[in-house]
């Protein structure tokens, strides 16, 4: 039943996308006018959505976009994190994990430590039993889970230091000047 909840909530996003932006680029307009009061903040906000009008970014086509690659980025973390249950021998439904994942990602934005370090696990553990998955199997996941993402922090971290790294030295190359030379050398000993 989620599923299809879930399913039916990213089509309707999809579709409300090119009115949503209409009406915006309409209540920009009206403010940018200067027909309404500007003492209410919601009129200095369309204020200053109006600025954006001539630069491209109220698109109904940028927007789809932008909607249709954040349901592809929810579904491979939802797709990642089952790996990483299945990867440590505990199973967890599907749709427990997508139910869960919304919640962990809002509490990693507001969160106040480094990182969500304690927050985000402490979320996924009680998101997930909330939807049902045993408390113990939520915990082993998520201590894994923060074990996966601080390996590929560093492994990213060392890549970016080793192509930071190589193109700081400096390979000599051969320029005309050089090859000119040798051949140069190069008869002055056939010669001999």
């Amino acid at each position: 039943m989620w599923m299809l909840a879930a399913a039916g909530a990213m089509l309707l996003v999809l579709l409300a996308v090119e009115p949503s932006v209409r009406v915006i680029r309409r209540l920009a307009l009206l403010a940018a006018s200067g027909n309404m009061s500007s003492r209410n903040k919601l009129v200095a906000i369309l204020q200053s959505l109006s600025e954006l009008q001539h630069s491209g970014l109220l698109n109904a086509r940028l927007a789809r976009r932008l909607v249709t690659l954040s349901i592809l980025r929810f579904t491979v973390v939802v797709l990642m994190s089952i790996e990483t249950a299945d990867a440590i021998g505990v199973h967890i439904p599907f749709w427990q994990m997508a139910a869960a994942v919304p919640f962990v990602v809002i509490a990693s934005v507001l969160a106040l430590t480094p990182g969500g370090l304690g927050v985000n696990e402490l979320t996924s553990v009680t998101a997930l039993k909330m939807f049902g998955t045993p408390l113990t199997v939520g915990a082993d996941w998520a201590v894994a889970n923060r074990i996966l993402i601080a390996v590929s922090y560093i492994s990213v971290a060392l890549c970016a230091a080793i192509v930071l790294g190589a193109r700081r030295v400096k390979i000599p190359r051969a320029t005309e000047a050089d090859s000119d030379e040798k051949a140069v050398v190069g008869q002055h000993e056939s010669t001999l």
